[in-house]
């Protein structure tokens, strides 16, 4: 867990260390958070999570956990939490002119 950026453990340990089944949506993705989007798109480099559209007319993305985040289960102590923590979503970023893919 130690190779994962602190900002992939943040994600882990406030969304997936008590449910690991949690699914995470957002409707729309241009306002998650900078130091969030990192997190997640690191979540999905290690194998942890993957990420899909809801579907082809929605810009609705959806990360879902990975049998390895499953198995794994790893868990972020209270104190990194507190230390580290960070917005889930900046309102103030710009709708973008091209979808996100």
């Amino acid at each position: 867990m130690s190779d994962l950026s602190v900002e992939a453990q943040v994600v882990i340990g406030g969304f997936f260390s008590i449910l690991i089944t949690t699914e995470l949506s957002f409707k729309r993705p241009w306002v998650i958070h900078p130091k969030m989007r990192k997190g997640l798109d690191d979540l999905v480099d290690a194998g942890y999570l993957t990420v899909e559209k809801f579907n082809k007319h929605s810009g609705t993305m959806i990360w879902r956990p990975t049998e390895k985040l499953k198995s794994e289960n790893p868990k972020v102590s209270r104190a990194f939490m507190e230390q580290h923590s960070f917005p889930v979503m900046d309102e103030t970023q710009p709708k973008p002119k091209k979808a996100l893919k």
